[in-house]
């Protein structure tokens, strides 16, 4: 009886602390190169390439918002040395920091395993599950104090491919995080993703075509609608559109080879050609990724 009494009023009092104070849902910042971000929302889209990869994008502002400034690596290794031809193995880390101004930045760092296999003659399933920690961190400044808090996080995610075809699903934020860094609680809240692509190949030019939608659970819908072009595997020119906000002018070098070893360069500029506020000023991506294969 003592114990059930003792939990009551545990959880009476969560709750009530939790009412008392104001709560703000956060989610990931957005990025215009969709073609790479999208290893950052599902943890089983890297082990497509059955390639030891690693991924470090930036994407930064300048002027007034120079302070702010978001960050992402993911690095994703093949477990299996050479292609399998019925399963592939990999084990990731990804590390985010997203930096707002001088005084706010949120850290987060993951471990992730995934798997692919054969399902069909043509076309594979991957699983992946990624966990890690996550970080709100407030610096001290002259008129306010410093805070820190932080939380488990996780995602899981799956895709059912073949050569030209990509349809991928995961539950991000799966663990609907909470926080309280000083008075304000914030929330990595759940929410889903999709993502489609296609790829067709004319001559010695391959196009992609992709669409993304990210539910969120208390704001409009994140939706990148995007096209992209690889001439002969030597040029690189896409758009993305991110519906309401801002369309995003890409080019790359997308395979850079240097002693057996693959390197590729992305450059992007991300324009507010929806509305111009605050929150949606023109901004810049540098990517850079490695394969070794």
């Amino acid at each position: 009886m003592k114990c059930w009494v003792i939990s009551f009023c545990l959880a009476y009092a969560c709750f009530f602390a939790t009412k008392g104070n104001a709560q703000v849902n956060m989610f990931p910042s957005h990025f215009g190169q969709v073609m790479l971000s999208r290893q950052s929302l599902n943890p089983a889209l890297p082990n497509l390439e059955r390639a030891t990869n690693f991924t470090v994008s930036n994407r930064f502002y300048t002027g007034p918002y120079s302070k702010i400034d978001n960050l992402y690596f993911i690095g994703n290794v093949n477990l299996n040395g050479k292609d399998s031809a019925r399963y592939v193995n990999s084990l990731g880390v990804r590390f985010v920091n997203e930096r707002e101004g001088e005084f706010i930045e949120r850290p987060r760092c993951y471990v992730s395993y995934a798997i692919r296999t054969r399902v069909l003659e043509t076309y594979w399933l991957a699983l992946g599950i990624e966990v890690g920690r996550a970080w709100y961190l407030f610096k001290g400044s002259d008129v306010s104090t410093a805070g820190s808090a932080s939380n488990w996080d996780g995602n899981v995610g799956i895709v059912f491919s073949n050569s030209t075809t990509c349809l991928a699903a995961s539950v991000n934020q799966l663990f609907n995080s909470l926080v309280l860094p000083k008075d304000l609680y914030f929330r990595w809240a759940r929410f889903y993703t999709l993502h489609a692509e296609k790829r067709v190949e004319t001559g010695q030019v391959e196009f992609s075509f992709y669409a993304q939608n990210q539910f969120l659970p208390d704001r409009d819908d994140v939706l990148d609608i995007g096209t992209n072009a690889t001439l002969s595997k030597v040029f690189f020119l896409g758009v993305n559109a991110w519906v309401g906000r801002s369309i995003s002018f890409q080019v790359g070098l997308p395979d850079i080879y240097l002693e057996g070893h693959h390197f590729s360069l992305y450059a992007s500029y991300n324009a507010p050609a929806f509305n111009q506020t605050s929150a949606n000023i023109q901004s810049f991506e540098m990517s850079l990724r490695y394969r070794f294969k």
